[in-house]
């Protein structure tokens, strides 16, 4: 989790808040296609050396290499900021609707030498504070 000078990698684990609610009249069908589309949106708004993918549990994962805790935050909030102001277009089924959706998200670093599954996991912990404290916010992971 380090890059080839060595410097530690910031990991962003986020999830869509209240999704289910938010497409109700299509159903938790909906869930994935929505998270595809914030999924495209996070990728087209991060640097090229940037990673996002699908995390388990309706997840996703953004690995930042390069970069500090404070840069990383921002970029968490940034994207929280996009999605909470962007109007998504669900389609399914033949039924239509725009809908709003707001994220969390947990930021952990790299640094103190912990393997990839403690920091998913410390980044997991993160985004359920994150969650736990009313949702549409961004938790920093300490140490």
């Amino acid at each position: 989790c380090f890059d080839a000078a060595g410097a530690a990698h910031k990991i962003i684990v986020l999830a869509l808040d209240g999704v289910q609610a938010s497409a109700a009249p299509i159903g938790s069908r909906a869930a994935d296609p929505l998270l595809g589309l914030v999924e495209v949106q996070a990728a087209a708004s991060l640097r090229l050396p940037d990673r996002v993918g699908r995390w388990r549990g309706g997840r996703l994962a953004l690995i930042l290499p390069g970069i500090g805790k404070t840069a990383a935050f921002a970029v968490a909030e940034k994207l929280r900021a996009l999605v909470a102001g962007t109007s998504f277009r669900l389609d399914a089924s033949g039924y239509r609707e725009d809908v709003r959706v707001t994220l969390s998200a947990g930021v952990v670093s790299a640094a103190g030498g912990r393997g990839p599954d403690d920091l998913m996991s410390a980044a997991g912990a993160a985004l359920d504070a994150a969650v736990s404290q009313g949702g549409d916010r961004v938790h920093l992971a300490s140490g």
